[in-house]
């Protein structure tokens, strides 16, 4: 097959219609043609949306009856923008590893000048590789001190005063695939000392204990260092499937209880390991962001094989997620035509998703009981005197969110407090909940009458309302 003749951006546009593809103004698309390439928009992400058997009879691309331009450059707009969002914290781990290796490696050999040339200083069994970095390392000083860029001169102004080149002032030139056969090629003491503060730094972010082997995180990050190749060279990412000699890498994710696919959501748990909590619930919300966007512009039967390609499963936030600590402060029952159970909960503070993934986790414990039940969940948060209060009700399996609203803390305690209500519970409060009451200076068995008191003034009004709608 020779190769395909030169074609005009007006010649394009009128290939597209010819196929089926709805244009629904020239110039928009002729601009995004301009600055896009056919090529990258329409061949890379046109799969969705061809007829499959008209495109086998005809020989040639035929698109689905009402498919536009903007169905096919909406995927690719998606692609580039997560692309961009994965390479952003994906560069966070490359320098992560910079570092630390830089670090582990001078702390065993800082009495070595241009220790990292020294084949001795690697794996015995690793001396192949070991020759392969050295090899590649003196190539990068080299290029840097033969080249007239800052780079080049921060080396060269290094080596002249200093007579040596620790590693920290060189894995800057490195790339992060010289990064990868470095830690390869590592001793496994080093390698260890790296997964340990790895680790460390893990569990002080998200208070969760994580054992990470040496040679699982080898896998990672080879993994992740071919994803980043990927993302810097503007690839398609979403539908993304990284295989090594035609199988998938055997990586185990030892943060979190998910099998490795070898697919985008890979990269997202993989990046928990890495970045702090915030970076990565940014990362989170971003990633939300655009798959709702998404979402809005596809029907359900589309987003649903998008979502597939990508390996993010319908529920990837509770995967991915962290549960805030909960726990129940109380429980009535409440007689309208039945029995029905009202259960008071607090939530500690926590960013949107975190919320979203508690109240799941709260729901899935309550849901299964074949008693209607009312949960009444609190978001108590430290830093502000507003909280938040939502009511679901939830029966057999099914559930309905009443009602959310935020009200003043400092009002409803100082009502409290002025009608002289009394608060008679005997169960000792847990520790937190003490903590939090101190924090708005009340005792926890006041704090715990006002949340169930405004609960109950909140339900019977969702109730009442109900009742009078015939909704109930």
């Amino acid at each position: 097959m020779g190769t395909k003749p030169f074609k005009k951006y007006e010649e394009q546009l009128d290939i597209m219609k010819k196929r089926g593809l709805i244009i629904k103004d020239d110039e928009i698309v002729l601009k995004k043609l301009k600055r896009e390439n056919y090529y990258n928009i329409i061949n890379g992400y046109k799969d969705f949306f061809l007829d499959e058997q008209a495109t086998l009879s005809k020989c040639e691309d035929v698109f689905e009856k009402g498919t536009t331009f903007e169905d096919i450059s909406t995927l690719y707009d998606f692609d580039t923008e997560i692309r961009l969002l994965f390479l952003k914290n994906i560069l966070k781990i490359e320098n992560i590893f910079k570092t630390k290796i830089s670090y582990f490696f001078e702390k065993k050999y800082t009495t070595q000048d241009f220790n990292y040339l020294n084949i001795n200083n690697y794996n015995d069994a690793k001396k192949e590789d070991a020759a392969r970095v050295i090899a590649e390392i003196s190539n990068v000083i080299k290029n840097s001190l033969s080249q007239n860029y800052s780079g080049g001169k921060q080396i060269q102004h290094y080596i002249n005063i200093h007579k040596n080149l620790p590693l920290w002032v060189l894995s800057k030139q490195l790339t992060f695939g010289n990064i990868s056969y470095l830690y390869s090629s590592l001793e496994k003491d080093i390698q260890k000392e790296i997964c340990n503060e790895i680790a460390e730094e893990f569990e002080k972010e998200y208070e969760k204990s994580v054992i990470i082997d040496e040679k699982n995180m080898e896998q990672i990050i080879k993994f992740i260092n071919a994803i980043r190749n990927m993302c810097a060279h503007n690839d398609r990412i979403y539908n993304v499937l990284i295989r090594k000699n035609g199988n998938i890498p055997k990586i185990q994710h030892s943060h979190l209880n998910n099998i490795f696919n070898s697919r985008i959501f890979d990269v997202l748990i993989i990046l928990k390991l890495f970045i702090t909590k915030e970076e990565f619930y940014t990362l989170l919300t971003e990633l939300e962001k655009n798959l709702k966007n998404l979402e809005k512009l596809y029907n359900s039967n589309v987003f649903g094989k998008i979502l597939n390609e990508t390996g993010i499963p319908k529920n990837w936030k509770n995967i991915v997620g962290d549960v805030l600590f909960w726990e129940k402060i109380y429980e009535t029952t409440l007689s309208l035509e039945g029995e029905q159970q009202i259960i008071h909960i607090y939530i500690e503070s926590g960013n949107k998703i975190e919320k979203e993934v508690t109240i799941n986790d709260i729901i899935e414990k309550y849901e299964n009981s074949k008693i209607e039940r009312f949960l009444c969940i609190h978001n108590i948060n430290t830093d502000s005197y507003y909280f938040e209060l939502k009511i679901l009700k939830i029966f057999n399996r099914k559930k309905e969110e009443l009602k959310t609203f935020s009200y003043n803390f400092c009002d409803e305690k100082k009502k409290f407090f002025e009608e002289k209500k009394e608060s008679n519970f005997k169960e000792i409060p847990s520790e937190k909940f003490e903590k939090i009451a101190e924090s708005f200076k009340i005792t926890p068995y006041d704090l715990k009458k006002i949340l169930i008191l405004i609960s109950e003034r909140e339900l019977k009004t969702v109730i009442d309302i109900c009742q009078n709608d015939n909704n109930c």
